[in-house]
């Protein structure tokens, strides 16, 4: 059914169930099937109050190039589930656009959930596009001054290394470079 566009009308009344497994399939396969009219469907239940349901409309809604996908997205960035947050990063950093890179740095910046942090960053960096990028290299850039945080700063800056060493984009690599000509010693190894 996935591969079958013609199906949407068939699969969209799956989206009002009252069984969250049913809701769930059904955004999966409105997801797959990328028919723009369900779209109206699937954006409400961005802010289904089931977790997993909730994730299964942001990985359909993420699979949709039309711009209505893109606001529950951004929404879901500031969602107070850190699965949530995560997850529509993720959705976001897939699209591969720089435009996308502000949004994901905004929910970076205000992020307190460490493991959420890290997702955060993962799809940051893996964005190849020099917006993204540039993004990361000025926080990994920055130096340990009066007001810094120290050791958290340091750890943060690490990650962001590591996470572009593991994006291996060429915007990453050259991010790299650009770390590792100017930034602290710690950086440098």
């Amino acid at each position: 059914i996935g591969g079958m566009p013609e199906a949407a009308p068939l699969v969209a009344p799956l989206l009002r169930s009252p069984r969250t497994a049913e809701v769930r399939l059904g955004a999966d396969l409105l997801g797959r099937l990328g028919s723009i009219e369900v779209l109206k469907d699937l954006v409400p239940l961005a802010d289904h109050p089931d977790e997993r349901t909730r994730l299964a409309v942001i990985d359909a809604l993420g699979r949709f190039r039309d711009k209505a996908a893109l606001e529950p997205l951004r929404r879901a960035l500031s969602h107070p589930s850190s699965a949530t947050r995560a997850r529509a990063g993720q959705a976001l950093a897939a699209r591969g656009s720089g435009a996308y890179a502000m949004p994901l740095l905004a929910a970076l910046e205000v992020e307190k959930d460490p493991a959420t942090w890290e997702e955060l960053l993962s799809a940051l960096a893996a964005i190849n596009a020099p917006e993204s990028v540039a993004a990361l290299t000025r926080v990994a850039l920055e130096k340990h001054g009066l007001f810094s945080f120290g050791k958290a700063q340091a750890r943060r800056q690490l990650a962001i290394v590591k996470s572009l060493a593991a994006a291996n984009t060429p915007a990453a690599r050259r991010a790299l470079e650009r770390i590792a000509a100017e930034g602290p010693e710690e950086l440098r190894q």
